[in-house]
């Protein structure tokens, strides 16, 4: 279902514009925030989040804040894009997909997204929602409250009602009986 400009996430790139959306999706028109990291990469001139934070901030804030302007509030998105780049390098090993790869739950997602500067419990379950409806991403149902019609009720509307459940259950590992063979020398 391909409602919002989220480009498919095919590789570290798209995963982390992706992320990174998530992070500029405020006070602007959705379009705009989803294409928004791509816009600032094509400013730097690379995609590589290595070269970006090793970049003068001075030259990001530039890009980040060059008109027309990304976000609406520029001067406070250039840190935090710096930031987010820093922590998907080095926690993430530069690949966002990380943060969702192996499947996990809401909980857990929550609290990955959530590390990141800009991003609070609101905006995780927003990218959660997305990362689902919109990219397929498995998320296993952990008992977490998923309510996007509570948290984004225009996201909510604009997709519609659901007539499958988001999540999905969480598989369970059978466990292995181990039978203990004693072998006795009687003599």
């Amino acid at each position: 279902m391909r409602i919002l400009p989220i480009e498919p996430i095919i590789d570290a790139t798209t995963a982390n514009r992706f992320l990174l959306g998530i992070i500029f999706n405020q006070a602007t028109k959705a379009e705009r925030a989803w294409q928004a990291p791509k816009i600032i990469m094509e400013r730097l001139g690379t995609n590589n989040l290595k070269e970006i934070v090793f970049m003068n901030p001075e030259v990001v804030e530039e890009a980040v804040g060059q008109y027309p302007a990304v976000p609406p509030f520029h001067t406070q998105y250039d840190r935090v894009f710096l930031k987010s780049c820093e922590l998907i390098i080095t926690k993430y090993h530069g690949d966002a997909r990380t943060i969702w790869t192996p499947s996990c739950g809401v909980y857990d997602l929550i609290e990955k997204l959530t590390e990141f500067a800009g991003i609070g419990k609101h905006k995780a379950i927003v990218g959660i929602f997305l990362l689902m409806v919109e990219l397929g991403v498995t998320v296993y149902d952990d008992g977490s409250k998923l309510d996007i019609a509570k948290e984004c009720p225009s996201l909510s509307a604009l997709y519609g009602p659901f007539d499958i459940p988001l999540l999905t259950p969480k598989p369970t590992v059978k466990k292995k009986k181990l039978v203990h063979k004693s072998t006795h020398i009687w003599q």
